[in-house]
């Protein structure tokens, strides 16, 4: 669960740093393990300081984002993102055990169930034909996979809304990969 408070205003360097406060305590018990830098004032928040982030949750934790390419226009969606992951925890960090999240240190692993979410996106603009595309989610819980989405769908909603177009999500199946 997030423990940083709801960004409302331009990005500042303790939402990032709460961020990486996170991850650093999701990713504490894995094996090989160095806790992320906090940032320091002045800071120019740049792509690799997503891609940091993601690859610190992906290669300890699992999971999947989307590949940064202009913070400007869609930092949102890539804090989105990491937050859902952050919610969904760390139980089998990179493949060893341990690791914090919601629930604490997980002990013992056997094999990680992955579960997934596949669902439709249809954008339909005012005036044009519809398009519809497929996204998919995994994490090492049905309700992280679950998050995943929402958050997901949350800001494809946020977003098409200022295009002045419509959006509908279909599930096409929710359950272990």
């Amino acid at each position: 669960m997030s423990n940083c408070p709801p960004i409302t205003g331009p990005f500042k360097l303790t939402d990032w740093n709460c961020i990486l406060t996170q991850v650093n305590s999701m990713t504490a018990g894995c094996k090989g393990v160095t806790p992320l830098k906090m940032a320091t004032d002045p800071h120019v928040w740049t792509i690799d300081d997503l891609k940091t982030v993601q690859t610190a949750i992906k290669t300890n934790c699992g999971g999947t984002f989307t590949a940064p390419v202009d913070p400007a226009l869609w930092l949102q969606k890539y804090i989105d993102e990491i937050n859902a992951a952050i919610k969904g925890g760390c139980s089998n960090c990179n493949g060893g055990g341990g690791g914090g999240g919601p629930s604490g240190p997980s002990g013992p692993t056997g094999p990680t169930k992955i579960y997934c979410v596949y669902e439709n996106i249809t954008i339909t603009p005012q005036s044009g034909p519809s398009v519809t595309a497929m996204q998919s989610f995994a994490a090492t819980s049905q309700g992280g996979a679950n998050s995943a989405a929402a958050a997901w769908e949350a800001m494809e909603v946020a977003y098409w809304a200022t295009q002045q177009c419509t959006v509908s999500f279909s599930t096409y199946y929710s359950g272990q990969c």
